[in-house]
């Protein structure tokens, strides 16, 4: 089977889990398009249709169940091929692809993976911007800078401080709030925003801090922001709020099959090591204790 087969199979796995196309281009962080692309692709070169298309979405057909289930283990083999080929490479040479959230590869990972290329000048370092948290095993990145409350069980890593939040606004803006929409704000910043102030009096909603930021700055309404954003706005004062806005942890994680790798635990530790020194002297960052 050709190369594109193979990867086709990610994109039919990912519209039988999230069970429409759109839930599965936000997974996989593509458009809509390029998924209806994919599974026709797979579908033409075996000449079936796998899928029964709905208003409400996709579902396999009955007779293609068991055909489903055999591409998933498939990509469960090809994911430890994959993992496993990266774990037992040596030298701080090739590729290393780091993802984060889109404000942290703006603000604050230029800066750290600047000093890391500094001391490791034979890797080639490829950046992943997304909001969704990637799958490691999917999305081919071999580390993550992740801001939340905790890791979650297929990864391991290390906290390397702290992401604190408050409330920013343009001096004689809108007495209004702007909420957050999308992966962000289906997390737990864009959902107290949601719990504690409600819809009625948001005058805008953003996906990403950056445009919130925008937003605001613009005079739409007043936005949680994290603080390394809000500081970094001229235009933009912090508020005193009645409401205690929680500070994120950030960490430094690889997927859990890497675990004895000592190219990637060498790469997560010097990574690590960068990171605290830029949380260390940034305002609107706070380093951990001890």
């Amino acid at each position: 089977m050709h190369n594109k087969n193979w990867d086709d199979i990610r994109y039919v796995l990912a519209v039988v889990d999230a069970g429409t196309v759109s839930g599965a281009a936000r997974a996989l962080g593509v458009n809509h398009a390029t998924v209806l692309r994919r599974i026709a692709s797979f579908e033409q070169h075996h000449g079936v249709q796998i899928f029964s298309k709905s208003a409400q979405g996709y579902s396999v057909l009955p007779e293609y169940l068991p055909v489903t289930e055999a591409l998933r283990s498939v990509q469960h083999a090809m994911e430890y091929v994959d993992t496993s080929l990266i774990g037992q490479s040596s030298g701080m040479k090739g590729v290393l692809r780091v993802t984060s959230t889109d404000t942290i590869c703006e603000r604050i990972l230029p800066e750290v993976l600047g000093k890391v290329a500094e001391e490791l000048p034979d890797l080639r370092i490829t950046v992943i911007s997304a909001n969704n948290h990637l799958d490691l095993a999917r999305s081919r990145a071999d580390l993550t800078v992740r801001p939340t409350t905790k890791l979650p069980d297929e990864l391991f890593g290390q906290m390397v401080g702290f992401m604190p939040f408050g409330v920013y606004e343009r001096e004689g803006g809108r007495d209004a709030w702007i909420g957050m929409t999308g992966d962000v704000g289906r997390g737990p910043i864009g959902q107290r925003i949601l719990n504690i102030i409600g819809n009625d009096t948001l005058s805008a909603k953003a996906d990403t801090f950056v445009v919130a930021a925008a937003l605001a700055s613009r005079g739409i309404g007043r936005a949680v922001l994290p603080c390394f954003v809000g500081e970094t706005k001229s235009d933009l004062k912090r508020v005193c709020s009645e409401t205690e806005w929680p500070s994120v942890p950030i960490w430094v994680a690889s997927h859990v099959d890497l675990a004895d790798s000592p190219r990637v635990r060498t790469l997560q530790k010097k990574l690590a090591e960068e990171l605290e020194k830029v949380i260390l002297d940034h305002p609107g960052l706070t380093p951990r204790m001890g």
